[in-house]
């Protein structure tokens, strides 16, 4: 499998430092971005449930993130990126 990268929330806010994670933890990372459970996302990508708890995990640890809150706020952070956060100061 190719590592993929992504930023943590943590690492992303003390210096946007990348994260290298497998095809199938990216992939399980953007389904629990869209509200999936994990049997769900084990359904989908016909493995257990099991392997899919331990690919999330992985995420988690290699990104220096609590859960799938934080991994939630930082992909929006970074959604708005800085030019949305500076219009909103002016």
């Amino acid at each position: 499998m190719t590592p993929c990268r992504t930023r943590a929330t943590s690492q992303a806010r003390a210096g946007k430092r990348s994260v290298r994670v497998t095809e199938a933890e990216r992939e399980v990372a953007l389904l629990l971005l869209k509200g999936l459970s994990l049997r769900e996302i084990a359904g989908l990508r016909e493995t257990s449930e099991r392997t899919v708890r331990h690919q999330s995990l992985a995420v988690y640890r290699k990104a220096g993130l609590a859960g799938r809150a934080e991994l939630s706020a930082y992909f929006l952070e970074d959604l708005l990126g800085p030019r949305q956060r500076e219009r909103r100061r002016m």
